[in-house]
């Protein structure tokens, strides 16, 4: 059900665009978001150099795999990754005065399982991969680190996750609605 693609859609069909013309726009619209999410991830949040950053975003844009799926658009929705990505940075670079983009973030996923619900359930998969070598790589390195970011770290930001997960669970509202069994 294409969800996160309306606003796009429907900006385009404002400015007097056909649907099939609107609806190549929005594709193309989405590609440019997940260009420049990657882009500034790579480059801000990474700290890599520009030619770098560049040449990542533009293999995730213009991978040739999209050409393959071009009759599947809601594959297209693996563009709004490097964005979730993004702001889940954002936060975990200052949680104490950057709430709301985890907030965002745990709209954005909520929204992304009504979009395209493969991309969301990779996204968990390889969410939950790298949070298990993270927390295994801290464990060998550092037990009383991980220890101290369990028992003090945690708590403190319990309020932030606990609206993330009320935000992300009405974010799956329409997702539960249509597709479980009334």
């Amino acid at each position: 059900c294409l969800f996160l693609y309306v606003p796009e859609f429907l900006i385009f069909r404002e400015l007097g665009c056909d649907r099939y013309l609107a609806f190549q726009l929005t594709l193309i619209a989405i590609r440019l978001i997940g260009f420049f999410a990657l882009y500034f991830l790579l480059r801000r949040k990474l700290a890599l150099d520009l030619l770098p950053s560049l040449a990542g975003a533009c293999l995730f844009s213009v991978s040739h795999i999209y050409f393959y799926s071009a009759g599947h658009p809601q594959l297209a929705a693996v563009a709004f990754v490097p964005l979730l990505a993004l702001l889940l940075f954002h936060y975990f670079e200052a949680p104490e005065r950057r709430a709301w983009s985890l907030w965002l973030a745990a709209a954005l996923f909520g929204l992304l399982f009504f979009t395209g619900y493969y991309i969301a359930f990779f996204c968990v998969l390889g969410g939950a991969t790298i949070l298990a070598a993270w927390v295994a790589l801290r464990l060998i390195e550092d037990r009383a680190g991980l220890s101290y970011v369990l028992r003090v770290g945690a708590p403190k930001r319990a309020r932030d996750f606990g609206i993330a997960l009320v935000v992300f669970v009405c974010a799956l509202a329409p997702f539960l609605y249509v597709y479980l069994p009334v």
